[in-house]
């Protein structure tokens, strides 16, 4: 990806603590799952 064209994925302005706590509580969420649930989910979701 060249310099500017990760502009255009950027939708919204946060600042780093709201960044931080949605990270932490999606990893949370993660880890609640097996290894096979995590890797069939993230399947599913790359073909959304």
């Amino acid at each position: 990806m060249m310099a500017g064209q990760s502009a255009c994925l950027v939708h919204d302005c946060k600042p780093a603590v709201e960044i931080v706590t949605e990270l932490v509580s999606q990893a949370e969420k993660w880890a609640a799952f097996g290894l096979q649930e995590m890797a069939d989910k993230n399947a599913t979701r790359a073909w959304k």
